[in-house]
């Protein structure tokens, strides 16, 4: 079959500022990184490739061309190619470049539980919406009451997963700050005054919140140089590779998530912990622990009402090598079945189904 992937210049961030063009040799080294919605859409297109399929990448390069057999990049801004209609375009995060996008089925596909412009969902010029999870297809479902929802659950195995070597006391956060930064720092002496050594390494874009949450930035800040806080910082954001690497190095990715809106729905950074095998601790939102079935401590939310909870679900997993293995094994036992090709087959099988749906309608139409 013959993809057109999607990805615009807003779901790269470029009306927030963070003017940014991919380089299709390196994704994986950029040093801005790579948001979640990027890996599911990189990691899907390199395997279906790899299939046989043909995709082809529309988004915004520094230079277009063949990325790898079977996979191609172009510049969303000149538009489809037409010399070949695709089967299936697939827009991500942002469903606009799907108006007059020619192809016999448009898909668009979400990674939060707030889409950008949701008020107008329920007209876009969609066949069916894509979600991560049960739980937030059917949440988002009641924003469109005639175009459905189906569930492809997301990939990890997109970057280079080194072996892990963890360092005693190491604690792990990457995603973004204003999700729940300012809650592990809070825990931090709690869990510090029970384990001496511990200490925080975080790998985030600190710009977003001092711009869009100057009260919540005046918080972490503050925290950040208490006493006693042992944190190493990355506050601009670094490559892929660089944060698995990272990764790797740590006992435990503690994550009390609690943001300003809900949004989370199949974390990455959970996921390549428990691909890793690095235990993670949770105070969950939005209900993204179910798709992660025993994989996780989990912790009572909202984690602003349990802190000392979360510190001591923290300082369990430091302490307790049984648990901490336990821990680690059921989430690379779970990571096992959540790999790309896993999500391919799940993607193709949804193709598959809103393909027999439209023909359906088309044979209804005809018969009238």
């Amino acid at each position: 079959m013959l993809f057109d992937f999607l990805l615009s210049s807003y779901s790269l961030g470029h009306s927030q500022g963070q003017v940014r063009a991919l380089d299709a040799s390196a994704l994986c080294l950029d040093p801005r990184g790579l948001t979640g919605t990027e890996v599911t859409a990189f990691g899907l297109a390199r395997v279906l490739a790899r299939q046989s399929h043909e995709v082809r990448f529309y988004t915004c390069w520094r230079v277009h061309g063949q990325i790898l057999p079977g996979l191609s990049a172009h510049q969303i801004a000149s538009g489809p190619v037409l010399d070949e209609i695709a089967d299936v375009a697939v827009a991500f995060h942002d469903a606009s470049p799907l108006t007059g996008w020619p192809a016999a089925i448009r898909l668009a596909w979400h990674q939060t539980v707030t889409p950008p412009n949701s008020e107008r969902m329920a007209q876009e010029p969609v066949d069916a919406y894509i979600a991560s999870t049960d739980v937030s297809a059917q949440h988002l479902s009641a924003l469109t009451p005639d175009i459905p929802w189906y569930t492809v659950t997301n990939g990890w195995d997109y970057g280079v997963y080194p072996m892990p070597r963890p360092v005693e006391g190491r604690i792990f956060y990457h995603t973004s700050a204003e999700r729940g930064l300012h809650l592990l720092l809070k825990a931090y002496p709690l869990i510090r005054r029970r384990f001496h050594k511990a200490h925080l390494v975080v790998y985030t874009r600190l710009d977003t919140v001092k711009q869009h949450h100057p009260g919540l930035w005046h918080a972490m800040e503050d925290e950040m140089y208490q006493p006693g806080m042992s944190l190493e910082l990355h506050p601009e954001g670094v490559s892929r590779n660089v944060v698995l690497e990272a990764l790797s190095r740590s006992q435990v990715l503690a994550y009390p998530s609690e943001p300003n809106m809900p949004c989370e729905v199949m974390p990455l950074s959970v996921m390549e912990a428990c691909a890793l095998g690095v235990p993670v601790v949770t105070a969950p939102s939005d209900g993204f622990e179910l798709a992660f079935d025993k994989a996780l401590d989990v912790c009572p939310s909202p984690p602003s009402q349990h802190l000392e909870a979360f510190a001591q679900h923290v300082v369990h997993v430091l302490t307790d090598y049984k648990w901490r293995h336990d821990l680690g094994r059921r989430g690379k036992m779970w990571a096992k079945h959540h790999m790309f090709l896993h999500t391919a087959r799940e993607f193709l099988g949804v193709v598959q189904q809103v393909l027999r749906h439209k023909e359906g309608m088309c044979s209804i139409d005809l018969d009238a």
